[in-house]
């Protein structure tokens, strides 16, 4: 058999049906790093994290690392993270209606706050949730907020009241 008449290097072979290709790190020895890939010039971290419903669920976590090494170091602040219980957000983040359901809702009830006050935020909630409901929490940016604000002033001045 010929040196590059393998079933990969044929003419007549299919390309590989996937769009990107993981690679395992190596540390300074050649050696794989447990958990540590790279695809497209990009580190990723393959961990298992608690899901809400108390299932563990494996999760590729995107890293800022430019080197092996410094994804390596990243990684180990990442497990320790995880190790603590202050692991940052994993995933997408909810959305601005999303999060006033799950999250603001719950703790506004909870809070001890007048009646009065409830009423009164959740009417200026009814407000935000018309222009920034569909948007997630990390896609919101203060250009997003002033046009809101300007949309209201112009509501509010444009009907006479002053």
């Amino acid at each position: 058999m010929k040196r590059n008449a393998t079933l990969r290097n044929r003419s007549g072979s299919k390309p590989s049906s996937r769009r990107y290709r993981y690679t395992r790190v190596l540390d300074n020895r050649k050696h794989p790093i447990r958990g540590l890939w790279r695809r497209n010039q990009s580190f990723l971290a393959r961990i298992s994290v608690e899901a809400e419903d108390g299932r563990k669920n494996v999760k590729w976590v995107p890293l800022k690392a430019k080197t092996g090494a410094e994804a390596q170091e990243e990684f180990r602040t990442l497990l320790v993270e995880r190790r603590e219980n202050r692991l940052r957000h994993i995933g997408r983040s909810p959305t601005f209606h999303e999060f006033y359901e799950k999250t603001y809702l719950p703790m506004l009830t909870a809070s001890g706050k007048k009646p009065d006050t409830i009423t009164t935020e959740k009417t200026h909630y009814k407000r935000w949730q018309k222009a920034l409901g569909h948007l997630r929490l990390d896609k919101i940016r203060p250009s997003h907020i002033q046009d809101t604000l300007n949309k209201l002033r112009a509501r509010f001045w444009g009907s006479g009241c002053q």
